[in-house]
């Protein structure tokens, strides 16, 4: 099931986005910016599209909108409603009219492309592992969901998967995700993390390799693929 967060004012149930669309998705509501930046991080997988009532936050829509653009790159935005002087920085970010809610779940439902990536030439593939390398996404089988991921884990997984039973040192990863930046062994161990989290019940797992390295490889030891 697909999972939304949305940053709206309580309302009453006639009136609640998180209302119309409980049910068909996954809906984690926060009726603050405060709320959302205490506790968006601590909810583990990313969302798949962060809604935001629009009139709500008003004043803080450009930082909110600056906000999302940094710490959820990949996520889509939708914004309920036009708040004179903003428009959304990201190409992935819509804006629909708040009056038409009913339509709500079908506008949803487009932003999130339940068909899969429109380019298949940006889907890898080993075992069961399926990863779209433009949508920053991964799923464990055909018929599986989309897990969103950050673009730096995306990056990770797409060279991991290029070499495959190979091992890639720190260096390796830094060189071809991050270029010229430096990053540390520890920052480095934090994204590999949570794409074993990803990627638990996988025919494929991300192991250490003794003296510094990850190695993506089968978790059956019969397979040599």
């Amino acid at each position: 099931m697909s999972v939304i967060w949305i940053l709206e004012r309580p309302r009453p149930p006639a009136e609640s986005t998180p209302a119309l669309l409980q049910g068909d998705f996954a809906v984690r509501a926060f009726a603050s910016l405060r709320n959302f930046l205490r506790m968006a991080p601590l909810r583990g997988r990313l969302p798949d599209l962060v809604i935001v009532r629009s009139a709500d936050f008003a004043d803080e829509l450009i930082n909110l909108e600056n906000l999302l653009g940094i710490r959820y790159e990949s996520v889509p935005r939708l914004y309920l409603g036009d708040v004179d002087g903003f428009a959304p920085a990201s190409p992935d970010a819509m804006i629909i009219s708040a009056d038409d809610r009913t339509q709500l779940p079908f506008n949803v439902q487009e932003i999130l492309n339940f068909d899969g990536p429109r380019d298949t030439s940006s889907v890898m593939q080993l075992h069961d592992l399926i990863l779209d390398t433009a949508g920053h996404r991964l799923k464990l089988s055909m018929e599986g969901e989309w897990v969103r991921l950050k673009p730096k884990e995306g990056q990770i997984l797409r060279h991991l998967l290029k070499n495959p039973n190979h091992c890639l040192s720190h260096e390796d990863l830094v060189l071809a995700v991050w270029k010229d930046v430096r990053v540390s062994p520890r920052s480095m161990a934090s994204h590999i993390s949570r794409l074993r989290r990803y990627l638990q019940g996988s025919q494929l797992e991300i192991r250490n390799v003794y003296g510094g390295g990850y190695q993506l490889c089968s978790t059956s030891p019969e397979s040599g693929d």
